[in-house]
């Protein structure tokens, strides 16, 4: 062994990993657990005992490191007295400190795979230690003190050199004793190899049967044992959640205390406050008053002072009177001398007399003001002591309160622990059982194998018949596919050339007809119905129901397989008239129709078993009409046949569209709901504005393929043609529809549309919204009530997700989805011999890639300028350049927002207040380099994309390359939904991350999918990442399918063109925040704008304008009140600069720190109810709408009451009615 050797230096990744958990570790509200394992330390870092120390950690975890001492330099193990958890194992510590027996508290110590070779004597004062891992070591012995540890109940000393055990150890009265689990099995059915008894096979299978008897025995007591181990497994949680409600009811009861009396601290404290407070302005009072004497006093000597000035004046005066008189009266000059010099000495002694008053004055009122001062202070100071007292008070019992709470927690944790030691062990035994039944299981299934062989062979030459009859069957089914397709075809290209000439209105011109005109084909079969039934719906006065059955062309033999649902569904609601007309057809029974149901048994006798599907209406010559047959076995696809042409003006025109020729046609794609012959024909229809409503329709239309439904996703479309049809809308702004499905909204509301035109159609409803907004899923709401008034079928009640639910969506989409399949199934049972797709077998893709070689990029002309000056939309947005990307916020605030500008000119782009812009946003260069690399793509590579489900997105040129597809169409930094999982799950070929995708993709798996995905906001990049095996086998093809499209982003306009004509403005924060995520998380536009900077280079934008949900007064007179907060103010800017350039002011409030909205609306709510209820204002809020909006309207319903002499539930309605009529508006967003 060299005597020197270079001491390894930690990685980089280790040396952040240490950094960021030590400094985790002292965030506030961290938890007591201090995590420095796989760091590759090869000494505990000094600042881990401080941390210990300082914060009192309970659980240091130390493992897997090159550790070879416990204690560095300069540290001492008291550091760590307050340790529970001590986990060391995988170092390599040759021994422990001599007074690890310091720490008291210590429970748990793993010392496991180190290379102690003794331990400390000190170890046997650990006396709460509760396991002891010494496993994996090179102990020799352990001391004697180990029979000290009167807490031990785990001893792991494997794999040591440890020959014999002290003694001392039976001491230990906690110490249990862990048996490994037996691998033993029960006894199996033996035979007697001795006794070879060919000829007896009778006494054979005797044995064999008493085997069974005994083996079915031990099974009934095995099952028992099970059952009373279950019964007292339950007994013993019930137990356990008795006193965990116990504890947890405890626990409140304290905190109440607690906060009661906390409250009753506060309250005195409050009031304590206030004595002081009126104390302390009686102080300054007097102060002010000594202060306004004293400056009395002073005011009265300075006029003394001008007194004596005045007086001396006077006093020269009549001096020089006096010395002229003594001129006069020749006075000698000695006499004037000394005369005078008696009267300046008499009038000096008076002046200093005076003087030294002042001065006794005035330092008499100096220490009267001192003194006053000094007592002023001396109050003061006792007020604080008081107040440091009573906070002291408060401290204490806080901290008697933090104290018993953890005792209780710690209490229930060791209690925990050992339930779930004891749950643990039941655990292993359960797993022991199962293993036995299994080998028991299997034996028997082994055993039942060689039963079935025997019988095999005498049902082959049955099979052989059935299948030679099959085959047969299956080639006359096949002929007459080929005729009904010839058929199809021939009518398919009538069709087209009808209607060529006007392909786009043909729908709607064929619906109007049918309103205004009843068919010919309709009144010939009125005529055809059967006149018994004519009579009795003229008896039951149901007239208006005749067109109805002879449309389905219902007899008497259809009317006895029927039931009350069935006619409900064909538009017979009356249950009066349903009874009597099933009563009728049952008691009307012909002899014809009893032949022919004898004739189908005998038949139905000799095919395979198969669910019977429900009786076909029969037309009046039946020899003309061939309904399709069931399928055979579950595997033959059945192909239903069209009726032959009837002769005469039956066969003219068609009930739907009225064209002649086509009917057959329609038979084939319209399934009746009364009869349900054949699969349905799924149509998925979506309204989706970001996305997630498209993304849903999607997994349901990839659902219905695996499952051999013709499924399909279109944003609109009319509806009268489909059989089965689910909707899967969102909700926008103040509960409007998406943009994509504003279209169909106005025509199915049209007031033309008559109350049963929907009468065929079954459908289902799905809403995603979020609970935050006031109009929760009020699109989905109002389309079930809409469909339910045309009389449409809604299968099940209308799903309302909700993204707010701690599981997102999917919390109601999945037991949506089960339902609805489950109801589909049960409505169409052809369904049930469909064979569906494995989870893991991918479906084909939408688009296939072909790449060129030499073929460059075509030119993208989204920055190009239109020669024909149109108005900007989404298919074609105008590229407007970058003016200006300004930071409005200060650097060393928080958030960063930014103002930026666009020239407009020559756009033809026009907006008011209250607009939006409109952008598609691009992936960062580093995030694009990324993709490539994981997916292994070139990204100059050329393509051409191929579509084999739908059309070629318009946004993508062709051919393109693979740079701009990943950078301007796929959505890779959004977080992945649970669909993403879904198709990731066909690639995965890893074990384990095949577990993890098909856990995430379950519906059990969804809070590991929240906690991974949602919570931590990780993007599909970073998936893409943590799953390498599964990316290596991702194909190109699949990517349109897996990765979203980059929705638009929008931006409330924040300028005027009156105000800055060709020009427009918008304010944008930048998104960005920290999760557990080692990179911070950033919004992508957001980000995007941030860093488009037009002094590096000309800059060009692809955008367009759309109209706002927020409406602004046409009336110039008419006062707004705007409330917008934060970025939330950029609607209104407009709208101010708009009335600044008309000359109209307004007021403006803002709200400061720790003052916000809200409290100025309750400030100025006289000002507020004038305007509202006498000059009819507007009201706007705009913002974040997490909690602003609802504080802002209970503001304003507060203004209401108070001002309007209201109740709060007038105020309510007032409230109301301003949103109905509009004066009242909200743009928020979360």
């Amino acid at each position: 062994m060299p005597l020197f050797f270079r001491k390894r230096k930690p990685s980089e990744d280790s040396k952040k990993k240490l950094e960021y958990q030590l400094c985790r570790s002292k965030e506030a509200g961290a938890d007591d657990i201090l995590d420095i394992s796989s760091c590759e330390l090869s000494e505990v870092p000094s600042s881990a005992f401080s941390i210990c120390k300082v914060l009192q950690k309970k659980v240091f975890i130390l493992h897997n490191n090159e550790l070879r001492s416990l204690l560095p330099r300069g540290c001492d193990i008291k550091s760590l007295s307050t340790l529970k958890v001590l986990d060391l194992h995988e170092n390599k510590l040759t021994c422990l400190p001599e007074d690890i027996g310091t720490l008291t508290s210590l429970q748990i110590l793993n010392v496991e795979k180190n290379r102690l070779k003794a331990l400390p004597d000190s170890i046997g004062e650990l006396r709460l230690l509760q396991t002891l891992n010494l496993k994996g070591n090179s102990l020799s012995e352990l001391p004697s003190v180990v029979g000290s540890l009167r807490s031990l109940r785990t001893l792991d000393v494997s794999d040591n050199n440890i020959v014999q055990l002290p003694k001392t150890l039976a001491y230990i009265r906690t110490l249990e004793e862990y048996c490994p689990p037996s691998q033993y099995l029960l006894p199996v059915l033996e035979s007697d190899c001795d006794k070879q008894n060919t000829d007896c096979f009778d006494g054979l299978e005797e044995a064999w049967q008493n085997k069974f008897s005994d083996y079915e025995k031990r099974k009934e007591q095995k099952h028992q044992q099970k059952l009373a181990f279950e019964r007292h497994l339950e007994e013993k949680q019930k137990e356990h959640t008795e006193l965990i409600l116990m504890n947890n009811s405890r626990k409140e009861n304290m905190l109440n205390s607690v906060r009661q009396e906390q409250e009753r601290v506060e309250q005195g404290l409050s009031q304590q406050q206030r004595a002081q407070e009126a104390e302390r302005l009686l102080v300054l009072e007097k102060v002010r008053q000594a202060e306004d004497s004293i400056s009395n006093r002073i005011s009265n000597m300075l006029m003394d002072k001008n007194r004596q000035k005045k007086s001396a004046e006077f006093l020269q005066a009549l001096e020089e009177d006096r010395i002229r008189m003594e001129h006069l009266a020749a006075i000698t000059q000695e006499e004037a001398d000394s005369l005078r010099k008696k009267e300046v000495a008499a009038a000096m002694q008076k002046m200093l007399s005076e003087s030294c008053t002042m001065n006794l004055l005035q330092q008499a009122n100096d220490f009267r003001r001192r003194c006053m001062v000094s007592e002023a202070h001396r109050s003061m100071e006792n007020l604080d002591r008081k107040f440091d007292k009573m906070l002291s008070l408060q401290v204490l019992d806080k901290s008697k309160a933090i104290a018993q709470i953890l005792q209780e927690e710690e209490m229930q944790k060791a209690a925990f622990q050992a339930l779930q030691l004891q749950k643990d062990a039941v655990h292993g035994y359960i797993r022991n059982q199962i293993k036995l039944i299994e080998g028991e299981l299997m034996q028997l299934t082994r055993l039942e194998i060689k039963r079935r062989n025997l019988d095999a062979e005498n049902l082959q030459e049955i099979l052989v018949d059935q299948r030679t009859a099959l085959s047969d069957l299956l080639q006359q089914l096949l002929k007459q596919r080929d005729q009904r397709e010839q058929e199809l075809r021939q009518v398919l290209v009538e069709i087209e050339k009808k209607s060529e000439s006007n392909q786009q209105n043909y729908w709607m011109i064929q619906y109007q007809r049918l309103l205004d005109t009843k068919p010919l084909s309709l009144r010939m079969q009125e005529v055809g119905v059967e006149k018994e039934l004519v009579n009795l719906l003229c008896k039951l006065s149901a007239q208006h129901y005749l067109p109805i059955l002879a449309h389905h062309r219902v007899t008497t033999e259809a009317l006895r397989h029927m039931s009350t649902s069935d006619l409900k569904k064909l538009g017979i609601n009356e249950i009066g008239i349903q009874k009597a007309l099933l009563k009728w057809a049952q008691d009307s029974h012909p002899q014809g129709a009893c032949k022919a149901v004898e004739q189908e048994e005998e038949v139905a006798e000799t095919a395979p078993s198969a669910p019977p599907p429900a009786s076909p209406p029969v037309l009046p010559n039946s020899s003309a009409f061939q309904m399709p047959s069931p399928p055979l076995t579950p595997g033959t696809p059945v192909t239903p046949s069209a009726p032959s042409p009837v002769e005469g003006p039956g066969s003219s025109e068609c009930v739907v569209c009225m064209e002649s020729g086509v009917r057959e046609l329609l038979l084939l794609s319209i399934t009746h709901n009364a009869f349900r012959m054949s699969k349905p024909s799924l149509r998925v229809l979506y309204g989706s504005q970001t996305g997630t409503a498209q993304d849903t329709a999607q997994r349901i239309a990839r659902q219905a393929k695996e499952k051999t439904a013709a499924g399909s996703s279109v944003a609109s479309g009319f509806i009268q043609c489909e059989s089965l049809v689910v909707f899967v809308c969102a909700t926008t702004g103040q509960g409007d529809p998406p943009d994509n499905m504003k279209n169909f909204w106005r025509f199915l509301f049209k007031k033309s549309l008559p109350a049963g035109s929907l009468s065929q159609l079954d459908c289902a409803i799905l809403g995603l919204g979020d609970s935050s907004y006031p109009k929760f899923n009020f699109v989905a709401k109002k389309l079930n009530k809409r469909l339910l008034q045309l009389d449409a079928s809604v299968l099940l009640p209308v799903g309302l997700a909700d993204d707010q639910h701690d599981l997102g969506s999917d919390a109601v989409i999945d037991p949506w989805l089960a339902s609805f399949w489950g109801k589909v199934g049960t409505l169409y049972p052809a369904l049930a011999d469909v064979i569906p797709l494995r989870d893991d077998e991918p479906l084909p893709p939408t688009y296939t890639f072909h790449f060129l070689d030499g073929v460059k990029e075509k030119t993208d002309n989204r920055l190009s300028i239109p020669t024909e000056h149109p108005v900007p939309s989404q298919s074609h947005p105008f590229p407007c350049r970058l003016v200006s990307n300004r930071r409005m916020t200060d650097v060393s605030h928080f958030q960063d927002v930014r103002l930026i500008e666009f020239d407009i000119t020559g756009s033809n782009i026009e907006f008011a207040a209250g607009d939006v812009v409109m952008m598609h946003p691009c992936n960062s260069a580093e995030d694009v380099q990324q993709f490539c690399q994981l997916l292994r793509l070139d990204p100059d590579a050329t393509f051409r994309l191929r579509a084999t489900d739908a059309a070629v997105p318009a946004r993508l040129p062709q051919p393109c390359m693979v740079r701009h597809l990943v950078e301007s169409y796929l959505d890779i930094t959004a977080v992945p939904r649970r669909s993403f999982f879904e198709q990731l799950l066909t690639f995965a070929t890893n074990e384990l991350e095949h577990d993890k995708l098909m856990e995430f993709s379950s519906a059990a798996g969804q809070d590991e999918l929240f906690s991974y995905c949602n919570r931590p906001r990780r993007t599909a990049l970073e998936v893409l990442a943590d799953f390498p095996h599964t990316t290596a086998e991702l194909k190109v093809d699949y990517l349109l399918d897996l990765f979203p499209e980059i929705q638009p982003r929008s931006f409330s306009i924040a300028s005027s063109l009156q105000a800055h004509p060709n020009r427009l403005q918008i304010l944008v924060a930048v998104v960005s925040y920290k999760t557990k995520m080692y990179k911070p998380r950033r919004g992508l536009c957001s980000t995007w704008l941030a860093s488009l900077d037009p002094a590096q280079g000309e800059v060009h934008v692809p955008l367009w304008v759309k109209k706002g949900t927020m409406k602004f007064p046409k009336e110039e007179d008419t006062p707004v009140i705007m409330v917008g907060p934060g970025t939330g103010v950029a609607p209104f800017r407009s709208a101010l600069q708009e009335r600044a350039a008309q000359g109209k002011t307004g007021e403006i409030f803002t709200a400061e720190e720790k003052v916000y909205v809200q409290h100025r609306v309750k400030e100025n709510a006289q000002l507020l109810w004038d305007l509202i209820a006498n000059k009819r204002a507007c009201f706007y809020i705009a913002g974040n709408a997490k909690e602003m909006p609802a504080s802002v309207c209970d503001a304003l319903k507060e203004a209401f009451q108070q001002e309007g002499c209201m109740s709060a539930e007038e105020a309510e309605q007032m409230l109301t009615a301003m949103e109905r009529s509009g004066q009242f508006q909200s743009e928020t967003w979360s």
